[in-house]
């Protein structure tokens, strides 16, 4: 995926060389992989403003074969990144006008505390040895061997590269490719036949042979779901992001892309629908103030019993909403949420002040159950409250709770429901 930004007006290199000053460029990150900020060492190594770079996805800055502003690319290829640069340096290339010279860089990831800044990014020149220096960065040799950048990312665990060449006959999948299914490099051959063996029956539409049809481009980047079969015999759900390459004639000639392993959102998904269905149940029938905050979507939906505690009319509203419901948050709803109770309960309760629309307190005891992603993000909290009376003891002298202190049947019913 290749950089199009406009240079600076003054005295810059000739075109595809990055200027030497600025060795390092440094960015914040947003947790969708979106530049917040620059300095200017950034500028230096795009040719332009700092400024300018704000806003774009961190990974279009950077040349890959597999091409595309499509969202889903952008964030399938962010996903990769984000597992292979944590805490060390990878090999990427930047590529400063269309079809030029690409220039070897090395990337660092670290997250970064805070409710906005999710990343730290470090983009140093590369050495021709491969480490990082302070001097002009050194074009990419023409004659590289593997496939594709991509390839060089498919080390980790988090991505799958494949390239299809149907013109010749060759097939290639990585050894992550391979692990995603639980087989190791030397048992599935590299062969088109492997991939049709694997792929779910119901899902064979989905093959990289069938998906859509040629417009009449040379090229046509796709981004489908489906199920693999795992050695173990269970469906894996796949995520494969890639380009076809089509012949004159608009015959099928190559398709390289990689594959994501999307299990458990496909599983966050189904659980996602019993759950709404349950809350729906206990919000009409059991009146509890009930709340349900989806951070993938960024989607918020609140009971009628919530609505009348908190004297608002509003059944979905922002997220931003809860920064000032959750009085104790301090803004930061996510960090509140995800630290609040005992984190290895079902149900995390405890005792804290909720602020209402009209702007008085009121104390309340609160359960929450949240669904986290392997990576540790919060992905989605469903939760209650329930109003103290007058006379129930402060924070300060309360007796700690157990989920076991709220054994109610409409409790009951939201675990099952969760």
């Amino acid at each position: 995926m290749s950089s199009h930004i406009s240079p600076q007006s003054d005295s810059t290199p000739s075109p595809g060389t990055a200027r030497s000053a600025g060795a390092t460029a440094v960015f914040t990150l947003d947790r969708s992989g979106t530049i917040l900020s620059a300095n200017a060492g950034a500028g230096n190594f795009w040719q332009t403003e700092s400024t300018e770079l704000v806003g774009k996805p961190f990974v279009s800055l950077f040349a890959f074969e597999v091409t595309s502003d499509d969202p889903d690319m952008l964030e399938a290829q962010w996903d990769v990144l984000c597992s292979s640069a944590v805490e060390q340096r990878i090999p990427l290339a930047i590529q400063l006008v269309e079809g030029g010279p690409q220039t070897e860089v090395r990337v660092e990831l670290e997250s970064a505390a805070g409710s906005e800044t999710a990343w730290f990014a470090r983009v140093l020149r590369a050495s021709k040895s491969g480490g990082s220096e302070t001097s002009p960065a050194t074009p990419l040799n023409a004659q590289e061997t593997e496939p594709d950048i991509w390839a060089k990312l498919a080390h980790g665990d988090a991505a799958g590269f494949f390239d299809l060449n149907f013109d010749n006959g060759e097939t290639y999948y990585s050894t992550a490719w391979k692990r995603l299914l639980g087989y190791g490099d030397d048992d599935l051959a590299n062969s088109y036949d492997t991939w049709l063996k694997l792929i779910h029956p119901d899902d064979s539409a989905a093959a990289p042979d069938q998906i859509g049809r040629h417009t009449g481009s040379p090229e046509r980047t796709f981004s489908v779901e489906f199920r693999m079969k795992h050695r173990r015999a269970h469906w894996v759900w796949i995520q494969s992001v890639g380009v076809q390459h089509f012949a004159s004639d608009g015959q099928l000639e190559r398709v390289v892309g990689f594959h994501l392993d999307i299990s458990e959102r496909k599983e966050l998904e189904e659980q996602s629908i019993l759950a709404e269905d349950r809350l729906q149940i206990l919000s009409e029938d059991g009146g509890l103030a009930l709340f349900d905050l989806d951070f993938l979507s960024g989607h918020a939906s609140v009971s009628g019993a919530w609505r009348e505690l908190m004297g608002d009319t509003m059944e979905h509203p922002d997220l931003g909403m809860f920064t000032n419901y959750l009085k104790d948050c301090g803004g930061d709803v996510t960090g509140f949420l995800s630290n609040f109770g005992n984190s290895e309960e079902p149900w995390n309760l405890g005792q804290t002040e909720l602020r209402r629309s009209d702007h008085t307190d009121i104390p309340v005891y609160l359960g929450l159950n949240r669904h986290v992603s392997r990576r540790g993000e919060l992905l989605r909290v469903v939760g209650f409250a329930l109003p103290l009376p007058d006379n129930m003891p402060s924070n300060d002298t309360a007796a700690p709770l157990t989920s076991s202190a709220f054994d109610t049947a409409a409790l009951n019913q939201l675990n099952e429901g969760l």
